[in-house]
């Protein structure tokens, strides 16, 4: 199982998906008041949450739950394939969305400042990260594919 190469590649988009809910992706304001993660809006001096983005969070929860899952499925390649396909669609989606912000509106007009917007930090790299992870991963089941269909010909 851990020792097939798609295995780690899922095993590592599994680990970077879990390590972004805990990093901040950006900051909201020239003051840097609030903080922008998956999970939504935070205050930086406090921590206390503003709003919770209950999309952003499902949709990369999910996509852990697939990739784990399909992690296991090694025996099984035709629907690990299909499920590394469906986690590479929502992390597609998970990307746009989190690049795309569109809850700042009601933050805005909380705030002080109407005139704000995302300051994204360098941890917004990571977001890229599983999605190419698990895309050599695919790559690699559907080598192992060829590779059965091929020694099945040979017979």
């Amino acid at each position: 199982m851990i020792q097939r190469i798609q295995s780690l590649y899922l095993f590592v988009s599994v680990i970077v998906s879990v390590v972004i809910f805990f990093m901040p992706l950006g900051y909201l304001g020239d003051q840097n008041v609030l903080k922008y993660t998956v999970c939504g809006f935070f205050y930086v001096e406090d921590g206390e949450m503003l709003s919770f983005n209950f999309v952003l969070s499902s949709i990369l929860s999910v996509t852990v739950m697939i990739q784990f899952i399909s992690i296991f499925l090694f025996k099984k390649r035709r629907i690990q394939a299909m499920l590394v396909q469906v986690s590479l669609i929502t992390l597609l989606i998970f990307v746009v969305l989190a690049l795309l912000h569109q809850d700042i509106l009601p933050i805005t007009h909380q705030s002080i400042n109407s005139d704000i917007g995302i300051s994204f930090n360098w941890n917004v790299i990571l977001i890229f990260i599983p999605w190419i992870f698990s895309y050599m991963a695919l790559r690699g089941i559907k080598k192992d594919e060829a590779l059965i269909r091929s020694v099945n010909r040979m017979r």
